[in-house]
């Protein structure tokens, strides 16, 4: 069971004085004539404005430099060193649990147990200038500000209860005909005002996570209405090849016309081809419906994506049936990147942007150079999912050559290789995760296996000037080490975070840089770009899929979209498939 923390707002500028009931303030203490001996210096410049006696006979102060806690004499200023996410106090309350909640020029935070958390912003408040702070008979507190109030508060609950939240979010608003992405919200801020369907950029991969999500799953419930809904988005995914009429080439998506004049967004008419000097329009009409609108230049994201989605369904719910049905497809990918000699080719009659594994341009071209490592990770392990699902020995043959003759299984270990914290490319890390499963999983040379997970592990943990994907806190990347490693120390990491998934998905701002507690680092290279030392609490981070960082530390989201709940769902039914999260936990 996990304490997830709620919100309601409440708008209303007379709310923003707390009312006369809350208890009188207690005649503050002088600070001592002379400091004891070897006591914190107080700043000079702390002006106090709020305080709460304590049952004891002490005092919890608030003050323009931070809480001070009073025993007699001995007067102990906390700082952001000692984890106060904002000093500049405007208000204090102890709560029945003995929380100390702080109200402050720039949100509000709570201490309780050691641990500090800090709410700010859309998410937890109405307004960040905090003006008063109360508690109700039950426990909740009422932070005031001159917008109206926000009631914060935990609740208890298992992690099945928010894997049903946010699937409930994902299939209410976010399934696009069997597509699963983010969407718009015609009410900033609020999804139950209605939302804005959209073709993403990468409806392909995301769908494809979503496949990986409910296939885990089904496996795990055994559920028919579960496999229903696994199979659902496969069939989206297989569409998207289908209706590009080019035999192995998928749609990045797809968009029917009657969905473009109900306004579902995405679709640009007028944006091309991403190669530099290419003029063919990016969104064509699909050759197999003329009703269909196809979005083309399809990347390496995608391919990946479709790949992993195609290798859990097979895994993980071993169905022949299923394996029937996407071998074709599978088939026709595959032999599309072999014929034009292992690239992608989209409508436009070329190579697409990110579409190349040849090894002429993977090992002999500087301008792929930073794609070796993970180009040739992925160009080997489609050729092994390919043998897999069609029982084709020619896929094998293939892999073997690339193997043998360009060395894409050494190439591999340069994947993260002297990459330097500010290099890391974190959404190269998700494509990576999702080529490591079925790369080891479909290897039978216990040698190859090793370097697999050798490679893997080595990003993992990372090197010297590198954070490894570890330092993340991702149950996304954790959930896989798992289940490849069969290393159960993570699990208790795994609960805790999805127990600190934020249950609104709405894109709100997010700011972190102007706190006392945090610590930043920037580098030449990335202008004036800021980046977190560690990161932070889910809560506190803007929401995002595995793609983004998580060490930068403000988002500016403007509360007119909402992502999806995939994010969540797949590393907790992996979990659960795995026997790492139970029903109690």
């Amino acid at each position: 069971m996990h304490l997830v923390w709620k919100t309601k707002h409440t708008v209303d500028a007379s709310a923003s004085t707390p009312p006369p009931q809350q208890p009188k303030r207690i005649d503050l203490p002088s600070p001592p004539v002379r400091p004891i001996f070897n006591a914190p210096i107080l700043d000079a410049d702390m002006r106090i404005v709020d305080g709460v006696r304590l049952n004891d006979g002490g005092y919890v102060l608030a003050t323009t430099t931070g809480p001070v806690l009073v025993r007699g004499d001995y007067w102990h200023p906390l700082t952001g060193a000692d984890g106060v996410p904002r000093v500049d106090m405007t208000c204090v309350l102890v709560g029945r649990d003995g929380a100390i909640w702080g109200g402050t020029e720039e949100g509000v935070w709570r201490h309780y147990n050691g641990r500090f958390n800090y709410f700010w912003g859309k998410r937890w408040l109405v307004n960040n200038k905090v003006t008063g702070l109360t508690e109700t008979a039950d426990g909740k507190v009422i932070v005031h500000t001159p917008k109206g109030t926000s009631t914060l508060w935990q609740d208890q609950v298992a992690l099945s209860v928010l894997a049903d939240h946010f699937e409930k979010i994902t299939l209410q608003r976010h399934d696009r005909n069997g597509y699963i992405t983010g969407c718009g919200l015609k009410k900033q801020g609020d999804p139950n005002g209605g939302v804005i369907p959209e073709a993403s950029d990468n409806d392909g991969l995301w769908t494809a996570l979503a496949v990986a999500a409910f296939a885990f799953k089904a496996a795990a419930t055994g559920n028919p209405e579960d496999k229903r809904r696994c199979v659902r988005h496969l069939d989206a995914i297989l569409e998207l090849e289908r209706l590009t009429g080019i035999p192995g080439f998928p749609a990045r998506a797809i968009m029917t016309e009657a969905e473009r004049q109900a306004g579902v967004t995405g679709l640009d008419a007028e944006e091309t081809v991403r190669l530099e000097g290419e003029t063919t329009k990016i969104w064509f009409k699909s050759p197999v419906d003329p009703n269909i609108w196809c979005k083309g230049d399809t990347s390496s994201d995608e391919i990946d994506g479709h790949y992993y989605a195609w290798f859990v369904v097979d895994y993980v719910l071993n169905d022949p049936a299923l394996r029937k049905k996407m071998a074709p497809v599978v088939k026709r990918v595959t032999d599309h990147l072999i014929s034009h000699n292992h690239r992608m080719f989209g409508h436009h009659g070329k190579r697409t942007l990110w579409g190349e594994w040849n090894p002429e341009s993977i090992n002999g071209s500087l301008q792929w150079f930073e794609e070796r490592g993970l180009n040739s990770m992925e160009y080997i392990t489609y050729l092994a999912i390919a043998h897999r699902i069609t029982g084709d020995k020619k896929y094998l043959d293939i892999r073997e050559e690339f193997i043998r003759k360009h060395h894409y299984d050494l190439n591999s270990l340069l994947y993260r290789d002297g990459s330097l914290w500010y290099q890391v490319n974190h959404s190269d890390d998700e494509l990576a995760m999702t080529i490591w499963m079925p790369m080891i999983l479909c290897e039978t040379d216990p040698w190859r296996k090793q370097l697999w997970i050798r490679n893997m592990m080595a990003a993992w943990d990372g090197t010297k000037g590198s954070r490894g994907i570890k330092a993340e806190r991702s149950p996304f990347y954790i959930a896989h080490i798992m289940a490849l490693t069969g290393d159960t120390d993570a699990a208790g990491t795994l609960t805790d975070v999805l127990g600190h998934w934020p249950l609104d998905l709405v894109n709100h701002t997010i700011k972190n840089s102007h706190r006392h507690d945090i610590q930043l680092m920037t580098h030449q290279s990335r202008g004036t770009e800021q980046f977190l030392t560690k990161t932070l609490p889910l809560e506190e981070q803007r929401v995002m899929r595995w793609n983004g960082s998580p060490f930068e530390p403000d988002h500016n989201g403007d509360g007119r979209s909402e992502e999806d709940g995939i994010a969540f769902l797949l590393p907790y039914w992996m979990g659960v498939y795995n026997g790492f999260i139970h029903a109690t936990d």
